[in-house]
């Protein structure tokens, strides 16, 4: 894994993933769920983990809908009723 990787794994674990995971989803998967985020809004920030979970915390209403789904549940949009 890179240092990037490395990175992300790391800010996953400090942001708690902890619905998700209760849900079945594994970390590789929210890994992935962020990680196009983080190099398109957060790309400053990839050496310094609490930057990064600043900078996602921050970019909430720009993330992907996967990874908001991760970082900050509290923006994910609202499902819609048939």
């Amino acid at each position: 894994m890179t240092a990037p990787g490395i990175a992300l794994g790391s800010v996953l674990l400090l942001c708690g993933t902890a619905p998700l995971a209760a849900q079945g989803a594994s970390r590789q998967a929210d890994e992935d769920a962020c990680r196009p985020d983080v190099f398109r809004l957060c790309v400053s920030a990839i050496r310094d983990e609490a930057a990064i979970v600043r900078c996602l915390e921050r970019e909430a209403e720009n993330l992907s809908p996967a990874c908001r789904a991760v970082i900050a549940p509290e923006h994910r949009p609202a499902r819609r009723r048939p």
